[in-house]
């Protein structure tokens, strides 16, 4: 039988985030509130904020009008329900193309 391991990866900045990041752990937060390093978060069906923070950096999908589907991320803060960025992967798989819509509130 093989192990699994259940290590989760180092801190990374939130600048250093790949596809393949967010493939093994789709949502990652802040490990400080002021700090730019993020770290993988558990999702038991809710957010708990890691060490005090409240961004969040999340996989999703992305469906635009002529219904093409977009891998990307969104960066939300719970503080004040709002998306502040949104982030598409290049053909590297790092997330180099970002929108930042700062403080746009979510409903």
């Amino acid at each position: 039988m093989s192990s699994i391991n259940l290590l989760k990866p180092p801190n990374k900045s939130d600048g250093h985030l790949t596809v393949d990041d967010f493939i093994s752990y789709p949502i990652w937060g802040f490990a400080a509130d002021d700090g730019d390093e993020v770290m993988p978060v558990d999702y038991p069906g809710y957010l708990i904020a890691p060490n005090g923070g409240n961004g969040w950096f999340i996989a999703c999908e992305f469906t635009l009008n002529d219904k093409t589907n977009l891998d990307g991320v969104i960066n939300i803060r719970t503080t004040n329900r709002s998306l502040y960025v949104l982030k598409f992967p290049d053909p590297n798989r790092n997330f180099s193309h970002s929108q930042l819509i700062q403080g746009k509130k979510v409903e």
